[in-house]
């Protein structure tokens, strides 16, 4: 059976954080959040990692604007505290972060990349490097 914490995160597209005149909407600090506490959880056992990172996979891939509401920090959260409490192996860890950014590496297209914001450091590099 598959954790319900991973499947939410798997069907969930609402990607907003706050709402002007409604609120929180939150979803993915939400599903991140309730992804923490089932990792993190001494009864939690996880029989089949490759679906949590395939998981992660799929939010990073729907993404169209970055997070701002601190999602990404949440999610990571969730995967600290996993390790740390044993439900994922450090080697499974590592071998899901790779695959992970292999795949994200495999679907750049340099020609599309829109940048809508630059911090101050990385502008200063991008002048440096292009200019």
């Amino acid at each position: 059976m598959q954790v319900r914490s991973i499947q939410y995160l798997k069907l969930e597209n609402d990607y907003r954080g706050f709402v002007t005149n409604k609120g929180w909407a939150h979803a993915i600090a939400h599903g991140s959040d309730f992804l923490r506490s089932s990792l993190s959880h001494t009864k939690f056992h996880l029989t089949n990692v490759s679906e949590l990172f395939i998981t992660l996979k799929k939010v990073i891939n729907r993404l169209e604007t970055p997070f701002i509401d601190e999602e990404e920090s949440r999610l990571a959260s969730a995967f600290k505290l996993g390790v740390q409490a044993e439900n994922i192996s450090v080697e499974d860890f590592i071998k899901g972060i790779q695959y992970i950014d292999k795949e994200l590496w495999m679907q750049y297209d340099a020609t599309k990349l829109k940048i809508t914001y630059l911090d101050p450091y990385t502008t200063s590099l991008v002048n440096f490097l292009f200019k």
